[in-house]
C-alpha cells in the first residue's frame, strides 16, 4: 500500500521536490488517517515533517480531534513553528533512508529528522555551523503507540556535537 512506502518517500522529498523551493504537500497526521489506512510512521516522524517540508501555504493534515489528543508540549511546539524560514542547513542524511535538516526562523533554529528505514539509526549531529549555545528541547518517540511522544532537555557536547538515535520509521524535532 502507499502507507508502506511513505517513510521512504518522505525521506526522499527533502532531496528532490523540496530541495530548493516549496512544494505542494500536506504533512503531518499525528493521530490516525482513517479506518482503511494504517500509518507506518511514528507520531514523532509526522511531527518532524512540520519542519522538514515547506510549502507556499503550510497546512497540516491533522484534524482537531487528533490534535486534542497530542501532549500540550507538542501543540505548543506547533504554535511556534515558523511559516517562513530564513535559512536551511543539511545536517545529515541519505536519499530515501533518513534526513536531518536545521531551519532558522524567528531567530531560532529548529532541527528535525526522520528515519525512513525499519532499523534504528544512531547519529552524531555536528551543530557547530549553527552557532547554537545552551540547552534545547528534544521531542521524539515515546514508548507507547499512536500519539506517543517523549520530551527532554538536551545540550550539545563541548565540540557542539549531539548524539541521538531515531527509532525505525521514527523522527524528532
Amino acid at each position: 500500500s502507499n502507507a508502506d512506502q511513505e517513510p521512504t518517500h518522505a525521506a526522499m522529498l527533502p532531496f528532490t521536490r523540496n530541495l530548493f523551493d516549496p512544494m505542494d504537500f500536506t504533512p503531518m497526521a499525528l493521530d490516525r488517517i482513517n479506518d482503511r489506512v494504517h500509518r507506518r510512521t511514528t507520531s514523532a516522524f509526522e511531527l518532524a515533517l512540520s519542519v522538514l517540508f515547506t510549502s507556499g501555504i503550510q497546512h497540516y493534515a491533522e484534524i482537531p480531534e487528533g490534535m486534542a489528543k497530542a501532549p500540550d508540549y507538542v501543540r505548543e511546539f506547533l504554535r511556534h513553528v515558523p511559516s517562513v524560514w530564513d535559512d536551511t542547513r543539511f545536517l545529515d542524511g541519505f536519499p530515501g533512508r533518513f534526513v536531518v535538516l536545521a531551519r532558522r526562523g524567528d531567530d531560532r533554529w529548529y532541527a528535525a529528522g526522520i528515519n525512513g528505514e525499519n532499523t534504528e539509526k544512531k547519529l552524531t549531529l555536528d551543530l557547530a555551523e549553527l552557532k547554537v549555545r545552551g540547552r534545547g528541547t528534544l521531542i521524539t518517540d515515546g514508548d507507547g503507540g499512536n500519539l506517543s511522544f517523549r520530551q527532554e532537555s538536551v545540550q550539545a557536547d563541548p565540540d557542539n556535537k549531539l548524539a541521538l538515535s531515531i527509532n525505525p520509521r521514527g523522527g524528532f524535532v
